[in-house]
């Protein structure tokens, strides 16, 4: 098990005051995200497990009805398959600092299911898909490019706040297909060179599977970019991201697929902001647009000063 974090992230101290008159368009923006476009979470029962048994999970998730929460327990645990969700829920820990759920999958379980710690197969409707307060850590070390949350199918109201992903061997969130929406109040740090957020969720307007089009993110690059607006965007704010590792600078994201994001108000030490284009990916078109305003980039890396930003 890798060691423990510090009890608080002191590279996200740094983080800038933004007044009110700035921010108001950041509110105004996930009321129309989160409270405009909906039922968005229109949550109809609440299951408090006592348990972060992974068998004890899953029954809960399988049950669970469209905009229901599942809440797990404070406590530390290692899960040794993967999650798999199926409907549009809440998954809510006790906070980011009392529920840590340990990713201990083989390597081979990986290879078969390539899904992740949680895999998440969103509905397309406008219920929201939330995932709150967990810490997520390895046990194991090896790189195999699979993000401990994967969100899949067609959702444009998927959430994730309030977690800690702590010195991960991979990346942390992925956004594929037709999966959009927010991922704010969270903190990244690791001192291994990897992503942090997959976002290669270019399908605009929903997505079959196998429909090459949107799956290349071909529709997204044929419809105009409109900014400022909430359709079709992936929010990243508020969160903390920082690398301490050999390679003087790691990437807080990757995009492809057409995809389009907004980075906003958020701190990083010793990471990058990065979009891929065609020299990657192959057949798949790299990422459409990005809004990148009013973050706070540090680079303190020994003999690598003002690079990497």
């Amino acid at each position: 098990m890798i060691s423990p974090h510090p009890a608080s992230f002191s590279n996200f101290a740094h983080r800038p005051t933004v007044n009110s008159v700035v921010r108001l368009p950041q509110i105004l923006s996930i009321l129309l995200v989160f409270g405009l476009c909906a039922p968005v979470k229109a949550q109809l029962t609440v299951s408090n497990l006592t348990s972060l048994s992974e068998s004890v999970v899953q029954a809960a998730i399988n049950a669970a009805s469209p905009g229901e929460e599942v809440k797990l327990p404070a406590g530390t645990t290692i899960w040794t398959s993967p999650l798999i969700i199926n409907n549009n829920i809440s998954l809510a820990g006790a906070g980011s600092a009392k529920t840590i759920i340990i990713n201990d999958i083989p390597t081979t379980a990986y290879e078969a299911q390539n899904g992740g710690l949680i895999q998440w197969n969103t509905v397309s409707n406008y219920t929201q898909c939330e995932l709150s307060g967990f810490e997520f850590e390895d046990e194991q070390t090896y790189a195999d490019y699979d993000s401990e949350i994967q969100f899949h199918g067609w959702c444009p109201v998927c959430h994730v706040t309030d977690c800690v992903f702590w010195n991960l061997s991979d990346v942390g969130v992925l956004f594929d297909e037709g999966a959009y929406g927010c991922l704010d109040h969270d903190q990244f740090a690791t001192t291994n060179f990897a992503n942090q957020i997959l976002c290669y969720n270019g399908a605009l307007g929903g997505y079959t599977p196998q429909d090459g089009e949107n799956e290349y993110g071909d529709v997204s690059y044929a419809t105009p970019v409109t900014y400022g607006t909430t359709n079709w965007w992936i929010y990243i704010e508020d969160c903390g991201f920082s690398y301490n590792g050999p390679n003087y600078w790691s990437a807080v994201n990757d995009a492809r697929a057409g995809t389009r994001v907004v980075f906003r108000y958020n701190s990083i030490t010793n990471m990058i902001f990065q979009f891929h284009g065609t020299e990657s990916s192959g057949r798949i078109r790299g990422g459409r647009a990005c809004e990148i305003y009013d973050n706070f980039f540090i680079n303190n890396a020994a003999g690598y000063p003002n690079q990497g930003t």
